[in-house]
């Protein structure tokens, strides 16, 4: 049940990143990389 709250709760944060990434991508401020980088979308 745990690890079930746990994937939910990381798929909240990918998505939270993911939509962070978006808006930083539509308001053109910065360089896809630096946005990959702030939002940790990098491995």
């Amino acid at each position: 049940m745990c690890r079930a709250f746990e994937e939910t709760r990381n798929e909240a944060k990918l998505q939270r990143s993911i939509d962070i990434a978006v808006d930083l991508i539509a308001a053109a401020k910065m360089t896809l990389e630096e946005i990959a980088q702030v939002c940790r979308l990098t491995s």
